[in-house]
């Protein structure tokens, strides 16, 4: 039973996430075989967002107490010391996985990205953008972390570039939708601070940067013509859609389904940037 609440803790589908952007960033657009070091590096970012997911929940237990009840911690499934330790063991491991790629930044990637998560979730992610920002970096990074196992960084970055936009855009609904629980426990959230509708006119920023790196793209011949339509019509028309919804409507169920939304899209934009020439 606790080996199965571990599991929960972690969040697997959020790692298996981490596993495949790493895949991405080391494939995508390179004609090269599959190895230990490609394999040594989608362990390290399993073990490493494993041990971000964990570290996350221990460090949150008193806003989950108010917003997420039901979750592994706050239910009392699991003890916080448990936790504690199973977050450290899953960084230390992915650490030592990082090693076996064989590169140096590579592995000074995954040290700096396990010390990222543990300071959002000890202390950044209460502060104004700090952790909006944190979490969009590390989003992208595993994409460009999968490009350093390979030698494929060049080809890795304008997926990372939308993976950070896109990150942002998340963060800053998430942090709308958790505006009751983080002000009771005088959080400095962008909604805490500025209020909803201010933060949802700014979740505009990501959405807009958005549709100009598809310009940007586009008008620089790194995606095709039909790449780019399908790219405005498919992602960025969306995401406006919702940003402008979100302007009337800001209630706690609806700002969840839009952040389900936009993790949603982040899966068709991997979908599209690797099928459409």
């Amino acid at each position: 039973m606790t080996v199965f609440r571990l599991i929960q803790l972690i969040r697997p589908f959020n790692c298996l996430l981490s596993l495949v952007a790493v895949f991405f960033g080391a494939f995508y657009n390179r004609q090269i075989y599959f190895d230990f070091r490609l394999l040594s590096a989608g362990i390290a970012a399993f073990l490493i967002a494993a041990g971000g997911n964990a570290i996350n929940d221990f460090f949150d237990i008193e806003i989950d107490v108010i917003n997420c009840p039901d979750r592994i911690l706050p239910s009392g499934k699991i003890s916080p010391k448990t936790a504690y330790i199973f977050a450290v063991f899953l960084f230390v491991s992915g650490g030592i996985a990082s090693f076996f790629i064989g590169n140096f930044l590579s592995v000074a990637t995954a040290y700096f990205n396990a010390l990222m998560l543990f300071k959002y979730s000890q202390k950044w992610k209460k502060l104004f953008l700090v952790g909006n920002l944190a979490v969009a970096y590390l989003s992208a990074s595993t994409f460009i972390f999968g490009g350093l196992a390979s030698g494929n960084v060049k080809n890795a970055t304008g997926i990372a570039v939308f993976a950070f936009l896109i990150s942002l855009l998340r963060e800053i609904i998430k942090d709308m939708e958790d505006i009751k629980g983080d002000s009771k426990l005088s959080a400095r959230t962008m909604p805490c601070i500025l209020g909803l509708e201010t933060s949802a006119k700014t979740a505009f920023m990501p959405t807009l940067s958005t549709g100009g790196l598809i310009a940007y793209l586009t008008g620089s011949g790194i995606f095709s013509l039909l790449k780019g339509i399908v790219f405005a019509i498919a992602v960025f028309i969306p995401l406006l859609f919702m940003n402008i919804k979100i302007l009337n409507r800001r209630e706690s169920l609806f700002l969840h389904k839009c952040s389900s939304f936009i993790k949603l899209t982040m899966l068709l934009v991997l979908a599209l940037y690797w099928l459409i020439n």
